[in-house]
């Protein structure tokens, strides 16, 4: 889990001027089911290392804590 965990923020680092969506996200796991993905992401959600903007299928992460706004988990 850890290590997964690890290889999402990486990928969110390295894509962080455009942000990632959950899709591209999923390919960076692909033995992972895409509600495992979205429960990892949380997780880096909760410990201020990642953050969504927007919603849906549109969302994308971007590295670090959510600054202001009102963006969706």
């Amino acid at each position: 889990r850890g290590a997964s965990k690890a290889l999402l923020l990486q990928h969110i680092r390295q894509n962080a001027a455009d942000g990632s969506p959950l899709a591209e996200l999923c390919q960076v796991l692909p033995a992972m089911k895409p509600t495992q993905v979205q429960n990892l992401l949380r997780d880096l959600k909760r410990d201020a290392q990642a953050h969504p903007v927007g919603r849906t299928r549109a969302a994308r992460w971007f590295p670090g804590p959510q600054t202001g706004g009102s963006d969706v988990d």
